[in-house]
């Protein structure tokens, strides 16, 4: 299974970009939460699972 991600696909918009500096662009990876269990966040990015 390809449990890789484009920004759109995770529902990324222009309008977030615009908040960030291109440091924290460049220094930070994008992700979205996808799951919350105890104390322990799941996230989704363009690279796939993490937490």
């Amino acid at each position: 299974m390809d449990s890789t991600f484009t920004l759109l696909d995770l529902g990324w918009q222009a309008y977030f970009q615009q908040q960030l500096s291109l440091d924290d662009l460049e220094s930070n990876r994008i992700a979205r939460i996808c799951a919350f269990n105890s104390n322990q966040y799941e996230l989704v990015g363009e690279f796939g699972f993490f937490h």
